[in-house]
């Protein structure tokens, strides 16, 4: 009788260990998009040094060749999570969805820019002006590097219809102007210092920082229901990165090796990361997406940045 209890006891231990147990141990699953940039290198250190997982979050990187994929990737349930930018989330609200900045992530500085027009030394091109007539490579139609090479025309006197734009992968940008089939590329680390690194190659313009120093590249966004539905979630993925920003800062030969596991080339200096947004980051860049034709309708830009 008495090893009969012991046995019930025991059981009876083993079931109150196994209930509490999900509570302690469960995490929540999601999936993160991101582009092959060092913009990203934070996300990529929370997942190998394990804090996603030590902050409650299982999570799985995802890469996107095409940022204006993403939000197409969240409307299907693919991706929870992802790399947004200004004029690209504001078009997507104003066509339906309803996206919202959850973090910040990068900038392009004066003092360390990372978005670059680039042409052939031989080609002649060295101002706005002889851009005219020209085919200029970028990573996306209506991308945010798209639309300050366009801002950066119009601001320099050229008008950006008078320039014919294609839209290529960013690995490619490289071989099709050192090929000639275009005239010159806009593009971001790590691929910019990359090029560059070609003596046939050189910089004509920093376009985002010449536009405007420390202007926001990117940041993460979500889905606001999202949002809504995962604050905890949320909180647990800034403090993700707020750690992983941490272990850069303190290991910045480790972080360039873990870089170098999702990256095909790695940039001469890590960029200026920033997970701060502001309303007039946002305002900035509906007046350019607005004064483009990009946008019809005002943005309340306060609404964008998740609390």
């Amino acid at each position: 009788m008495r090893l009969k209890q012991l046995i019930l006891c025991a059981l009876a231990l083993v079931l109150a260990v196994a209930l509490h147990a999900p509570a302690a141990f469960a995490l929540t699953k999601m999936s993160v998009a991101y582009v092959p940039a060092i913009d990203f290198l934070p996300a990529f250190i929370a997942k190998e040094q394990g804090l996603f997982e030590k902050n409650g979050l299982d999570v799985t990187l995802k890469p996107i060749v095409v940022a204006s994929n993403i939000p197409s990737a969240m409307t299907a349930g693919d991706v929870q999570i992802g790399l947004g930018t200004g004029p690209n989330m504001m078009m997507a609200n104003e066509g339906g969805l309803d996206l919202v900045a959850v973090y910040g992530l990068t900038r392009d500085t004066k003092s360390n820019p990372i978005v670059g027009l680039i042409v052939r030394k031989s080609s002649g091109i060295k101002t706005a002006a002889d851009l005219v007539g020209k085919k200029i490579a970028v990573p996306g139609l209506n991308s945010v590097i798209h639309i300050f090479t366009m801002k950066w025309l119009a601001t320099n006197g050229v008008d950006p219809n008078k320039v014919t734009f294609v839209e290529l992968p960013m690995p490619q940008l490289g071989s099709v102007l050192k090929g000639g089939l275009v005239d010159a590329i806009a593009v971001i680390e790590p691929f910019r210092g990359n090029i560059l690194r070609d003596p046939e190659s050189t910089l004509v313009a920093n376009i985002a920082s010449d536009l405007r120093d420390n202007m926001m590249m990117g940041y993460w966004q979500s889905l606001r229901n999202w949002a809504q539905a995962n604050p905890d979630a949320i909180k647990a993925f800034r403090a993700s990165l707020d750690q992983a920003l941490a272990f850069v800062q303190q290991n910045p030969e480790e972080a360039k090796k873990i870089a170098a596991k999702y990256l095909p080339v790695l940039p001469p200096r890590f960029p200026t990361w920033d997970f701060k947004q502001t309303t007039d980051d946002f305002q900035y860049q509906a007046d350019i997406a607005r004064e483009l034709g990009l946008l019809k309708k005002p943005v309340d830009v306060g609404a964008l940045i998740w609390k």
